[in-house]
């Protein structure tokens, strides 16, 4: 809410800036810029900056630059939220970079200010009829640490439509427009605008159906970025309250949470994990009760076709009277062509079963 709130602000102040053109700098290399007027959109004059991922040495360069795309890329920016843990904030992303096609722009001199989408247009191929592209825009602190400021990701069957999408045809070069999702960011003076590519989101989004390589033309690819112009309407740094303490996290001294990636070696398979849990006492007129929830979803990496996800919830009621239950678990596998899903749910009253349902299907995968 507080950030909707300065979001709010931030526009309504742009808003009333002095309307006119905005610029336009299209970084033809790095530092090297020629600027062109753009009409203003409304009476929120700002600049889009248009920047082509930096030159540096790349294998097979004459080709474009290749992606072997990989099942797990993803994992440092799931389950991200502002609610209790074990949902959080996305963690650095140089362990998924390692993975993707990462373009790092030198250090801004100055605060740089964005507030809104921004646009990255990338031309293509894919080694296969169904591949996705996922783009980061990150901030790369000093230290080097990669945080994630915006992202997004697209089923490239429907670069043209969602609702009638139509298969790649390997080896075809495509054109792409990716609108990022909107942010309200400013990278500090020091600070590195970086880009991110990949084939996969994981486990944000079920992975691709084969493995694919996408090979990407660095020549034609450029980000644009919603540079507000002017100076910032926000006066000075917030201040914000001191971090509560251990014993004040959600669930702590009733339960618990987990919340992990693991790497399986002998299975080839990356797993992650989320458990939330507690019990709780009778307080006023609310009766007492326990809840868990958890989830596992597991991708092979080299066959990312191959996955799976399991999730389980329970939920149990304590009056005088009686004890009612609840349990569900949901659990999906895929390979290359299918989804199979399951769902199990079962009702108890004093630890009687009341009422049981089982839904079983298979679903095409079809283009996903």
């Amino acid at each position: 809410m507080l950030r909707d709130h300065l979001l709010a602000e931030a526009l309504e102040a742009d808003a009333r800036r002095e309307a006119g053109e905005a610029l336009v700098a299209l970084l033809e290399r790095p530092q090297e810029a020629r600027v062109r007027s753009r009409e203003a959109v409304g009476q929120a004059p700002f600049e889009r900056r248009e920047e082509r991922p930096p030159r540096c040495p790349a294998p097979h360069e004459d080709e474009g630059d290749v992606l072997e795309v990989r099942g797990d890329v993803g994992w440092t920016a799931w389950i991200s939220c502002a609610a209790g843990l074990p949902w959080g904030q996305p963690d650095d992303q140089r362990p998924d970079e390692a993975f993707s096609l990462s373009y790092t722009w030198p250090a801004v001199e100055h605060d740089l200010e964005i507030l809104g989408h921004a646009r990255l247009t990338v031309a293509l191929t894919s080694s296969a009829p169904i591949a996705y592209l996922s783009a980061k825009l990150c901030d790369v602190f000093p230290d080097g640490a990669s945080s994630l400021v915006s992202r997004n990701i697209l089923n490239l069957a429907h670069r043209d439509s969602r609702e009638e999408p139509s298969p790649l045809q390997p080896g075809r070069r495509y054109e792409i427009t990716l609108d990022l999702e909107a942010a309200s960011w400013t990278f500090g003076a020091g600070h590195r605008v970086r880009l991110d590519l990949a084939g996969t989101d994981w486990p944000n989004v079920w992975s691709p159906p084969e493995p694919v390589t996408l090979t990407i033309d660095r020549s034609a690819t450029t980000l644009t970025l919603p540079v507000l112009d002017g100076p910032s309407p926000a006066q000075g740094a917030p201040e914000f309250a001191p971090p509560k303490g251990e014993g004040s996290v959600p669930n702590r001294g009733s339960g618990g949470y987990d919340w992990k990636i693991e790497h399986d070696v002998p299975t080839a398979e990356t797993r992650a994990v989320v458990a939330n849990y507690g019990d709780y006492p009778v307080k006023d007129d609310t009766a007492s009760f326990a809840e868990r929830y958890e989830g596992v979803v597991t991708v092979r990496p080299e066959d990312p076709g191959v996955a799976a996800a399991h999730g389980a919830a329970t939920f149990e009621m304590r009056w005088p009277e009686a004890t009612c239950g609840s349990s569900v678990t949901v659990d999906i596998e895929s390979d290359r062509d299918t989804y199979r899903v399951r769902i199990d749910l079962r009702i108890t009253e004093d630890g009687d079963e009341r009422w049981h349902r089982t839904w079983d299907r298979t679903i095409p995968r079809d283009l996903q």
